[in-house]
């Protein structure tokens, strides 16, 4: 498994007190881990407002952040209860159409700027009305 590491295509997750757990990465959004102290589960959740906020804290430092880490350890509600939970399928499809939506509205967004851009700077005088044509569609 290390060499899918190496390559890019697995990571290798540390739950801590040297338990590891590999994870594909291709095509698997960021997200982020719950750990359980008592029975060592863990289960994986989306956060589109905590990948903000690690930005936001980046950005306001000046720093420019390529990888974050958040586990967070506590006690399982199984654990808490007695009880196993149920899947909550239907908000993890809400927040991965949520998240295709905001990337689709950056992309968009970046690509307009793009062409209104390079309709400002080109000098050749076909180009810049390709590239203006193109921002206003």
């Amino acid at each position: 498994l290390q060499w899918m590491v190496e390559a890019g295509i697995a990571r290798k997750v540390d739950f801590g007190e040297g338990r590891f757990r590999f994870e594909h990465s291709y095509r698997h959004p960021r997200h982020f881990h719950l750990i359980c102290k008592s029975c060592n589960e863990s289960s994986e959740f989306l956060s589109s407002d905590l990948e903000g906020l690690i930005e936001e804290i980046s950005a306001a430092r000046g720093f420019e952040s390529r990888k974050s880490v958040v586990q967070i350890y506590g006690t399982c509600e199984a654990c808490r209860t007695g009880r196993r939970p149920t899947a909550d399928k239907v908000t993890t499809e809400l927040l991965f159409a949520r998240d295709a939506l905001r990337i689709a509205i950056a992309t968009e967004r970046s690509g307009l700027e793009f062409y209104r851009r390079a309709a400002r700077l080109t000098r050749d005088t076909r180009g810049r009305q390709g590239c203006k044509k193109l921002a206003e569609e």
